[in-house]
C-alpha cells in the first residue's frame, strides 16, 4: 500500500486548529511498505491561539507569544492516527474540519482537557465513520 495524500489538511475553529499530515508512520513506528500487514498513517498536531493560548500557557503547558497572534501554540504534541495516507487531500481537510470541531466543543464543555480530546482523536480511521466517531466523544 503505498501513501498517496499530498501536502497538509488543516481546519481552524475558534481558537484551535489542526494540522494533519503523512510523516512516514505505519502501524509499527515507521511504515514498511513490504509488510502487507502495515499501513501508512497520518499523524495531527492540535494548536491554540488568543485566549485559549494565553490560558494553556498560563498553566504551564507551552509557550505563546501574544505579540504575534498569528502564532500558533501546540498543544500536547502531535498524535498518529488511524487514518490510512491514501485517502485524498479533500477528504482529509473534510475529517480534519469534524476533528478540529469536535475538540472545540469538547473542550467548551469542560469535560475533557485537551490531551485526553486528542488522544481520542487518535483512533479516528478514515474506514470508519467519522461522525459516528466523534459523536460517541460527548
Amino acid at each position: 500500500m503505498e501513501a498517496t495524500m499530498e501536502g497538509v489538511a488543516e481546519a481552524t475553529h475558534g481558537e484551535l486548529h489542526i494540522h494533519l499530515e503523512y510523516e512516514g508512520e505505519g502501524l509499527n513506528e515507521e511504515y514498511q511498505p513490504d509488510d502487507p500487514d502495515d499501513k501508512p498513517l497520518l499523524r495531527f498536531r492540535l494548536s491554540a491561539n488568543g485566549d485559549l493560548a494565553k490560558k494553556l500557557a498560563d498553566e504551564g503547558r507551552g509557550d505563546y507569544e501574544p505579540e504575534t497572534p498569528e502564532n500558533w501554540m501546540d498543544v500536547n504534541g502531535s498524535y498518529c492516527t488511524q487514518i490510512v495516507a491514501t485517502i485524498s487531500i479533500d477528504d482529509a481537510t473534510a475529517l480534519a474540519e469534524k476533528m478540529v470541531k469536535a475538540a472545540a466543543d469538547e473542550y467548551a464543555l469542560g469535560q475533557s482537557s485537551l490531551k485526553r480530546i486528542c488522544e481520542r482523536l487518535s483512533w479516528v480511521g478514515d474506514a470508519d465513520e467519522p461522525a459516528e466517531i466523534l459523536r460517541e466523544m460527548r
